[in-house]
């Protein structure tokens, strides 16, 4: 059974066009059923819209609402209101979810793609912060990584569905450092997709 998502993007999309490519090639049984954006230029509208999927800018103006919890809740329903799917996945979404938004939908529905290992990193320079933990204390085992995991009220703490490793090497560059992770990354989010399907099909 195709597991039908909804994909939730900040920036350029290059996860999302992973995600994509996987799926035209058949090696990924998904559909994605809506890209969201709070990011109005973000290229990865122009990924989904070349591709013929439905897009969804919906950013968050604090004018326009009481606070971030009912912005939340909001965007909540207007997902809801667009299409069903079974997961929302994040890759590169820059906004911090509150309850209201969590709550929305039932338990381990909200997937999150991470720049870094579990318990390390947090928030949304976790490949800058990696860099420069490394370069004040070089050790010969240096390593950072990436993981998706279920999302829940504390930032990036959510069940880890797949972890990957990543080295850290002296000579690294942040950018050099950068580069690889999001290499990397997407081998991980194909393996964590790929995982969940296989798991919830034979469970």
């Amino acid at each position: 059974m195709t597991n039908k998502i909804v994909v939730f993007i900040s920036g350029n999309g290059s996860n999302l066009q992973r995600v994509i490519d996987k799926i035209a090639d058949k090696t990924l049984d998904y559909k994605i059923m809506l890209v969201v954006s709070n990011k109005k230029n973000a290229y990865g509208i122009t990924r989904a819209m070349t591709n013929g999927i439905p897009t969804l800018y919906f950013p968050y103006i604090r004018k326009n609402y009481k606070n971030r919890e009912e912005y939340d809740e909001k965007l909540a329903h207007r997902v809801k209101s667009i299409c069903k799917f079974k997961w929302i996945v994040c890759l590169g979404w820059m906004h911090i979810f509150t309850n209201n938004f969590i709550k929305a939908f039932p338990e381990k529905t909200i997937l999150n793609l991470h720049p870094a290992l579990p318990g390390q990193f947090p928030g949304s320079d976790a490949i800058g912060e990696a860099y420069k933990y490394y370069k004040e204390n070089p050790c010969l085992d240096m390593m950072t990584g990436a993981m998706v995991h279920w999302v829940i009220a504390e930032i990036d703490a959510g069940e880890v569905v797949k972890t990957i490793d990543i080295p850290v090497f002296t000579c690294d560059t942040l950018e050099d450092l950068r580069k690889r992770v999001q290499f990397h990354e997407k081998i991980v989010l194909i393996n964590a997709l790929r995982f969940l399907s296989n798991r919830f099909l034979y469970s």
